[in-house]
């Protein structure tokens, strides 16, 4: 029989998890510390690396030496795998071994770098809105999605455009503009502008 802590299975930058011995019970034939190898990876967008200690700097792979505790540090959104294999003294291994993950999620939504000025724009002709520009610490700026939703002054809307794109709009008034930027994880940033039509 064996058991394991394993860290929670979502996590935060800069959270630091601990990895201990397992409890292991075989009564027949006993498990020694030699028969208990901790690897513990990160994989991120494809790319896997080996952990290593936060405090000693060693590498995390077929650790067999339990006499302190291994700390790591969640620096990067991924997925942290950590895995104990465990053979008996007749070279009996636990079927799947003992295995945890836990994933860092991107939760951080972009932010606008332009500013959200009123714009004027004639009726019945085909105009541009405001350029949008925004930046997100996971996705790459030219892969944000960003669109212009305009309403009208009943709330209604009337026209849901893509950032760059042009609009015609043939009712005079004022609009109000919201503007949305979603990054690859499906964090959406929020801005507002007022769009003027003559």
């Amino acid at each position: 029989m064996a058991s394991a802590s394993f860290p929670n299975t979502i996590g935060h930058i800069g959270d630091v998890v601990t990895l201990s011995r397992p409890n292991v019970a075989d009564v027949l034939t006993p498990v020694s510390d030699a028969n208990i190898k901790l690897n513990a990876i990160k994989n991120v967008a494809g790319d896997i690396t080996n952990l290593k200690d936060k405090n000693t700097g060693k590498v995390i792979t077929n650790i067999t030496d339990y006499s302190s505790d291994y700390e790591i540090e969640l620096d990067e959104y991924g997925s942290y795998v950590f895995i104990y294999s465990i053979v008996d003294g007749v070279g009996n291994a636990i079927s799947g071994d003992l295995r945890s993950m836990t994933s860092v999620l991107d939760l951080e939504a972009p932010q606008f770098v332009s500013s959200f000025d009123t714009l004027t724009i004639e009726a019945n002709v085909d105009s541009d809105l405001l350029k949008v520009e925004a930046k997100d610490n996971m996705t790459p700026s030219s892969s944000l999605e960003i669109y212009h939703l305009i309403f009208n002054d009943k709330g209604t809307l009337v026209a849901s455009v893509e950032n760059g794109k042009k609009v015609t709009i043939s009712n005079k008034g004022n609009y109000v503009v919201y503007v949305t930027c979603q990054d690859e994880e499906g964090n959406v940033a929020y801005g507002q502008y007022t769009l003027i039509v003559k």
